[in-house]
């Protein structure tokens, strides 16, 4: 049930003015007692979903377990703590467990083959990466024998190992893991696209290993405040696009297609699954199918390149120190070959204030222009981020069965209802001004 609750103190970890409403005086305690009961079934829903968010017991064990595994705690002095165990690899005399030994070993021979010289790793200290999302991922630290230190991203591809959340709602399959590899190998690495540096894959699905090593690069944008930061990342995005659309087939030949039947597909499995979503969500989530079947043409029509197909925040990366390009991109595996926008549409999704989401498609639409030498009229440039807006949001219902399964069901849910409101007061305003 929604609740009413006094301000006593810093609260910026809990939403509020959905499903909960903090007041310091009684005039906004009467105001949100007002908006509780003119909204009380979304204030509902919008409550059980902070519940399940942020004090489900399941997911805060996870995250505590996870940060705790992730650090030294195991010594007794806690200010030690901040720094992972480190592993004398090089030390004959030093048992290594075989894993550890093996990623040492892959590492130093993509190090070696980097830098055409022999190299080799003197420590290594591993630990768990607490941004993790899908795939298990650590940061390594690693000594080489000459003195110097490099900062590794470890991914570990192989589906099995998911975090328990994505294997809920992932495919288990092994080709997301490779496409991201060969994203790597064939596109990012040789076409000066500013991103992570590949320093060494091993693929071995006999033996489950299927491990990717990155460059480093630095914490995730997802928590970033800057303004500035996040137009980086929509410019970032404009340039990739602009120089990714002219790749030949030969370096992209690997990536699937967003063609009519993937749009059809997509469609046709919202509309098995509309009799089984909760009465209340039905209506929006039909109107938004039923522009999206009549959009399919236009999206087809958009100019097409590679893609990321999740170019959310915590996949853009802040880099530490900044060099000319403030931002980079990680984790490829859902890349593909599709509308350009549709990424931009991705990174402005969620509770971003109408000058903020058009700072960020400015941006996109300059940067693009620049860097593509296309010309491209804005009206039709947000009529375009109108339907992959629309589109995105259904692919994202479409992942989980309703409300009770995960709170993201009723985040996208959200998210379809204010675009859809918003191209009704754009609509008519369009319509005002043509009288």
């Amino acid at each position: 049930r929604p609740v009413i609750v006094q301000d006593t103190g810093p609260s910026d970890c809990l939403p509020n003015g959905e499903g909960m409403f903090r007041f310091s005086t009684l005039d906004e305690a009467a105001h949100a007692l007002a908006a509780v009961d003119a909204g009380y079934a979304r204030h509902s829903r919008a409550a059980r979903e902070l519940v399940e968010a942020y004090f489900d017991s399941k997911k805060i064990t996870e995250r505590i377990l996870n940060s705790a595994l992730s650090l030294k705690m195991r010594s007794g002095n806690r200010n030690a703590a901040a720094r992972p165990i480190e592993i004398e690899v090089s030390n004959a005399n030093v048992q290594i467990d075989t894993t550890t030994r093996l990623m040492t070993e892959t590492l130093q021979d993509g190090l070696s083959t980097g830098r055409g010289r022999a190299v080799r790793i003197d420590a290594i200290a591993r630990e768990f990466f607490e941004d993790s999302s899908s795939f298990a991922t650590e940061r390594l630290r690693v000594r080489l024998d000459a003195g110097d230190t490099v900062d590794v991203f470890f991914k570990d591809l192989n589906p099995q190992n998911q975090l328990e959340a994505a294997r809920l709602v992932r495919s288990t399959k092994l080709e997301q893991g490779l496409r991201e590899i060969e994203m790597y190998r064939q596109v990012l690495s040789t076409n000066g696209f500013e991103t992570a540096q590949l320093y060494a894959s091993r693929w071995e699905p006999e033996r489950g290993i299927h491990w990717l090593f990155l460059e480093y690069v630095g914490p995730s944008l997802k928590k970033a405040t800057d303004p500035a930061l996040w137009r980086a990342a929509a410019q970032w995005a404009a340039r990739f696009h602009a120089k990714a659309r002219l790749l030949p087939d030969t370096q992209t030949n690997f990536l699937p297609h967003y063609d009519r039947a993937h749009y059809q597909r997509c469609a046709v499995g919202i509309q098995d699954k509309l009799p089984h979503i909760d009465p209340e969500d039905r209506p929006v989530i039909h109107a938004a199918l039923d522009h999206f079947a009549a959009s399919i043409d236009r999206l087809l029509a958009l100019p097409q390149s590679v893609i990321h197909g999740e170019y959310y925040g915590h996949n853009v990366i802040i880099r530490r120190p900044s060099p000319d390009c403030r931002v980079t991109v990680i984790d490829w595996e859902s890349a593909a070959i599709g509308p350009s926008f549709l990424d931009l549409a991705s990174l402005s999704a969620g509770k971003w204030n109408s000058e903020q989401k058009l700072a960020m498609r400015r941006a996109y639409f300059e940067e693009y222009k620049s860097a593509s030498g296309q010309r491209i009229e804005w009206d039709a440039f947000l009529d375009a981020l109108f339907d992959l807006s629309v589109y995105q949001a259904l692919v994202w219902l479409g992942w989980w069965p309703d409300r009770n399964f995960s709170r993201h069901f009723g985040r996208w849910i959200r998210e379809l209802e204010r675009i859809m409101h918003k191209r009704r007061e754009t609509a008519l305003q369009r319509g005002v001004a043509n009288t």
